[in-house]
C-alpha cells in the first residue's frame, strides 16, 4: 500500500510540476515583454519550500524507479508467456 502511494504521488508530483511549468510558460509568452519574475521569497518561505523540494524530488526518484521497475517486470513477464506459448 505504501508503495502505491508513493507511485501515485510520483505521478502526481510530476504533473503537477509539468503543469507549473507550462503555466509560466504561458504567462511569460503572453506578456508583452515574452518574460516573467518570479519571486521566491516574498514571504519569507524560501528555505521551507527547499526542504520540501528536496523531499518531494527523492520521494519521487524512489517512485519514478519503482514505476519503470514494475513497467520492466510486466514486460519480461509478458514476453515469457509469448516465448512459452510459441
Amino acid at each position: 500500500m505504501k508503495l502505491t502511494l508513493l507511485k501515485i504521488f510520483t505521478v502526481l508530483w510530476l504533473m503537477g510540476m509539468y503543469i507549473m511549468l507550462m503555466a509560466t510558460f504561458i504567462t511569460a509568452y503572453g506578456s508583452p515583454q515574452k518574460a516573467v519574475r518570479v519571486d521566491i521569497n516574498a514571504y519569507q518561505e524560501a528555505n521551507l519550500e527547499m526542504l520540501m523540494l528536496l523531499g518531494a524530488f527523492f520521494a519521487s526518484f524512489i517512485g519514478a524507479g519503482l514505476l519503470i521497475s514494475d513497467i520492466r517486470k510486466e514486460f519480461l513477464e509478458k514476453n515469457a508467456r509469448l516465448a512459452a506459448a510459441d
